[in-house]
């Protein structure tokens, strides 16, 4: 969770302490200065641009696979009520997490029980308490 940015103001251009002569010489310097940050200024324009369109590819990579785990995890949840407990089915606890119930294995404290448990339920690691 982050803070809300201000607003950057505009970018100022750098300042000297001393004012230059009012010379050719000097139009063309400051010409040449205010070209060169011209051209920094359109190369970050430019970079941001790439920028914005990698986050926006990177939404739409994590909106399908969104979609994919949903998907799967509907799938899961239709092949869950199939199992029936005599074939060594955990007895579900659920918690709610938002909108979404999540089902985990009731703790034991018989290791084998607990692993024969981890191992029907599709997780790949469990916690076993002294």
């Amino acid at each position: 969770m982050s803070l809300p940015r201000m607003p950057r103001s505009r970018i100022q251009p750098k300042l000297r302490c001393m004012p230059r002569q009012k010379t050719e010489a000097s139009t063309y310097l400051e010409m040449h200065k205010v070209t060169i940050e011209k051209q920094r200024l359109l190369n970050e324009l430019d970079h941001l641009r790439q920028r914005y369109t990698q986050v926006i590819s990177r939404l739409e990579e994590i909106d399908t696979q969104l979609n994919g785990l949903e998907s799967t995890a509907e799938a899961y949840r239709e092949q869950r009520p199939s199992l029936s407990p005599t074939l060594g089915d955990p007895t579900p606890s659920t918690r709610l997490i938002g909108q979404e119930i999540l089902t985990r294995p009731v703790q034991t404290t018989n290791a084998q029980t607990a692993h024969q448990q981890a191992r029907n339920s599709g997780f790949d690691s469990f916690t076993l308490e002294y």
